[in-house]
């Protein structure tokens, strides 16, 4: 197994997007990534998190990707917004969720396994 962390991920890889204007629902970051997060989506996490998450969970993370999420949650806390590892975890498990809903032969999960087996 390819010892690689979050930042090796296909996921923060620029890759160069076709020419489109930007809608309410997607705008352009700086860097030219695009970014897709449609207001529903958004609804759906933010009340998914009011939810208590009641089951276990255990993973492995990178000291690259710890340290990561700690400076994440001090960018967070710093603006007066309590953030915890355990929150960021389950908004990405639900974005993920979501998104292979939405797209499932599309959706960045497939985007990234295809990435990891090729």
């Amino acid at each position: 197994m390819k010892t690689s962390g979050l930042a090796d991920s296909p996921l923060f890889i620029e890759r160069p997007q076709p020419e489109e204007k930007a809608t309410s629902n997607q705008e352009h970051s700086p860097s030219g990534l695009k970014a897709c997060h449609p207001d529903d989506m958004v609804a759906t996490i933010a009340k998914s998190m009011h939810e208590v998450g009641k089951e276990g969970c255990t993973y492995r993370l990178t000291q690259r990707e710890k340290t990561a999420l700690i400076e994440i949650i001090y960018h967070f806390r710093m603006r007066n917004c309590r953030l915890s590892e355990n929150e960021i975890a389950r908004i990405a498990i639900n974005f993920l969720i979501e998104d292979f809903k939405a797209n499932k032969n599309s959706c960045l999960l497939r985007s990234i396994i295809d990435s990891m087996h090729s």
